[in-house]
């Protein structure tokens, strides 16, 4: 047990030894500064000794978290791309990824609507083209035969007429009616 006694006895001088003196900064310095100062520090006291002095700086910033921080921040991108590639598994062993929302329920195609509009298709044509005025599925055979007949002829009349002229004039400025009979003729003689 220590009693007043030892207190009262005069301190023991320390032993100061001589070392890289460093400035007191002006202004609080930052972690990256105190950082690139022990980094100093551990290269001045130990020149030719380069694992000595990295021992040195991690020990002097292995219990301080913001030293830590600051010193691996550089290197964060690549360490947690690494720490990916070790823990993701292959491309093909991955699970497939689930959608965000679920899908609309299917509903069922109107398939007899479907049919209907086709054969409502189908049926327009022998609706909607004429012969003589009246629907070409209502007409007999013959009649539409004739028809075509009497078309194809008129058809080859005017190729006739028409043959070598400019497409942009009207035909009567080159052709008189006597050309146009004698076409009339020729396109009926073809028969």
């Amino acid at each position: 047990m220590l009693g007043r006694a030892a207190f009262s006895e005069p301190p023991a001088p320390i032993k100061v030894t001589p070392s890289v003196v460093v400035p007191a900064p002006a202004q609080p310095q930052s972690l990256g500064e105190r950082l690139q100062g022990i980094a100093r520090r551990g290269l001045a006291d130990n020149q030719h000794d380069r694992t000595r002095a990295k021992t040195m700086v991690l020990s002097a910033i292995r219990h301080d978290p913001n030293m830590l921080w600051e010193f691996f921040a550089p290197f964060q991108d690549a360490a947690i791309n690494a720490l990916f590639h070790r823990v993701a598994p292959e491309p093909a062993r991955l699970p497939p990824r689930q959608p965000e929302c679920r899908p609309a329920p299917l509903r069922p195609r109107p398939v007899a609507a479907m049919v209907a509009a086709a054969g409502v298709a189908a049926q327009s044509l022998l609706d909607t083209f004429k012969i003589g005025g009246r629907p070409v599925g209502d007409v007999t055979p013959k009649v539409a035969n004739a028809w075509a007949l009497q078309n194809e002829r008129n058809a080859r009349f005017v190729r006739l007429l028409t043959a070598n002229l400019p497409t942009d004039q009207p035909i009567r400025k080159f052709r008189s009616a006597e050309d146009a009979q004698r076409c009339l003729a020729e396109a009926n003689d073809h028969d």
